[in-house]
């Protein structure tokens, strides 16, 4: 059976395999998942089609199992190669060869690898290898930032980027502002420069726009997908670089402080469009149900800051991912000063500021920052040692291997000494992934059923059965998530009831997973999954099935 790690690579599974069968570009409502409230999954067709395409083409000679099998495998490894390749090309040009070769080997051993492990299919990967390329591309000098084409490459890149989705958006807009200020302070060509990327991404973007969606749906706004607001962004980015560009000709601007223009230019472009689109500065979440804030969003792993992580596991816990960088956060000390490398720091040093205060799942971003700046501070270092064990010393400290052995070893050193050590539900579970929570709807041949669980059960429910879901672990699906919350936690049996048959559920199934437990800790004793998962349940319900690794199945009557 098919084990994955990530729910969203269950997602993306059953999306990429859907589109094999059905054979539709654009996405639609999907049957089995509250086809009533509509396009619940949203996510782009660009992953898919290295994904389907192996799978098409090697299933008359492996099989469909094998086929899928070897497509979710290879393609991580695809972007693997192309995020290795935009690391050492960019700290070639920013170090040498030798800090080129460091470079690639410490991504291989850096935190980056999780995102590409065979099975990693969501779209986290290419996102990163795209991000990799767009800032490899990034000019370094007067001469390279008259390479046109080079930033017409960059904004293609970027425009694949927003067609896959939404996370590298305020990276790629700290490097248009880092390349914009470089202009102002050093020379118009990096101004000029910026106006084709902003050009190109328009140019790009709209195309991407037409091809991703009915023609009819141009104009529609989205704000978790590439639609027309952030083809406006680009825009006013062009804007704003076309504006600077007039004001250092004329004698009456250039009156005015470097700093007072790019202020008034900035609000004369941007303004307009963050007045008309507000979302686009407040987020995608700011208006999200507390509900689900507080019973599902908010517990995501990645969705909460370092300090969280910090104060909550303290320093050397394995989520600060700021002992995997500490090189390149001292690697100032050694660099040359006004320098591509010291900018580059700067941008390091502004891009942790996500990860730190607001959402770690940034830090990756960071790290493809980190990287170059690490390797060449580790090159410089051993150059300057001429004792070969000294040199080697220095290459195992400045890799993050180092780090992530530290991480994994001092805790639980140290935890050892405390006598109460708890143990997680997680460190209970067989090794078996998320299997454990559809086991029990196979092994009783159950099909065609509409499946109430926790919002954890529903992906893999979603992608390895033939059933239907109320919940599972998806923004959008924001009906369905407060329903099976709201019954979850409700001590209500008759309201409760009411609603499992008008929804017309067939079986309910909770366990002892993360969304379960947190559902059961934060509601009363005598919630509806409370009594599930003390074997109380209603005369309504009966019991199918409670499997060794806690899962209970109710048939309802």
């Amino acid at each position: 059976m098919l084990q994955l790690s990530d729910n969203d690579d269950y997602m993306r599974y059953h999306q990429f395999t859907s589109w094999i069968q059905d054979g539709n570009w654009y996405l639609r409502p999907v049957e089995n998942f509250n086809p009533e409230d509509g396009e619940l999954i949203h996510w782009s067709r660009l992953p898919d089609i290295p994904l389907a395409a192996i799978t098409v083409i090697t299933n008359p000679w492996l099989g469909p199992q094998f086929s899928e099998s070897l497509a979710i495998t290879i393609v991580p490894f695809f972007y693997l190669i192309a995020l290795l390749l935009a690391i050492g090309f960019f700290t070639y040009r920013l170090g040498g060869i030798e800090a080129a070769k460091i470079a690639i080997f410490m991504a291989v051993s850096s935190p980056l690898i999780i995102k590409f492990l065979p099975g990693s299919i969501d779209h986290h990967n290419i996102q990163l290898s795209l991000l990799a390329w767009i800032i490899a591309l990034v000019p370094l000098n007067r001469a390279q930032s008259r390479q046109l084409i080079t930033g017409w490459g960059q904004g293609l890149l970027i425009a694949l980027s927003f067609w896959v989705g939404m996370e590298n958006l305020p990276i790629i807009a700290l490097m248009l502002f880092v390349i914009t200020v470089v202009g102002y302070m050093y020379s118009i060509r990096f101004i000029e420069y910026a106006k084709h990327v902003c050009l190109s991404a328009v140019f790009f973007i709209a195309l991407c726009i037409i091809i991703n969606r009915p023609i009819n749906e141009f104009f529609s706004i989205r704000y978790d997908a590439i639609s027309f607001p952030y083809l406006l962004t680009l825009g006013a980015g062009y804007l704003f670089c076309k504006l600077s560009l007039i004001s250092f000709h004329f004698r009456s601007l250039r009156l005015f402080a470097p700093s007072t223009r790019y202020l008034i230019i900035t609000i004369i472009s941007l303004l307009p469009v963050l007045l008309l689109f507000p979302t686009l500065i407040l987020g995608v979440y700011h208006n999200y149900p507390e509900l689900l804030k507080d019973y599902w969003l908010n517990h995501v792993i990645e969705a909460k800051s370092l300090i969280h992580y910090v104060e909550e596991d303290g320093f050397f816990n394995e989520h600060n991912y700021l002992l995997f960088i500490i090189p390149a956060l001292v690697s100032i000390s050694i660099l040359p000063k006004k320098t591509g490398k010291t900018i580059l720091y700067v941008v390091l040093i502004i891009s942790l500021l996500l990860p730190i205060f607001w959402q770690l799942r940034t830090i990756f971003a960071s790290i493809l920052i980190a990287i170059p700046l690490q390797a060449i501070f580790c090159d410089k270092l051993m150059h300057r040692c001429s004792n070969p064990m000294l040199r080697i010393l220095i290459l195992l400290l400045c890799f993050p291997i180092t780090a992530i052995l530290i991480t994994k070893t001092l805790p639980n050193y140290i935890n050892s000494f405390s006598v109460k050590t708890l143990q997680t539900p997680e460190q209970k579970k067989s090794d078996n992934g998320n299997l454990y929570k559809v086991e029990v709807l196979i092994n009783n041949q159950i099909e065609n059923s509409l499946v109430l669980a926790p919002i954890e059960f529903g992906a893999p429910v979603l992608a390895l059965t033939n059933n239907k879901i109320i919940a599972a672990p998806y923004h959008r699906n924001i009906n369905g998530n407060s329903i099976a919350i709201e019954l979850f936690s409700s001590t209500d049996l008759k309201f409760i009831k009411n609603i499992i048959q008008n929804k017309g559920v067939d079986f309910v199934m909770v366990g002892d997973d993360g969304s379960s437990n947190l559902i059961s800790q934060k509601s009363n004793e005598h919630s509806f999954l409370n009594q599930l998962m003390n074997n109380k349940a209603p005369h309504w319900l009966s019991l199918v099935e409670e499997t060794p690794n806690g899962v209970k199945l109710y048939r309802v009557n």
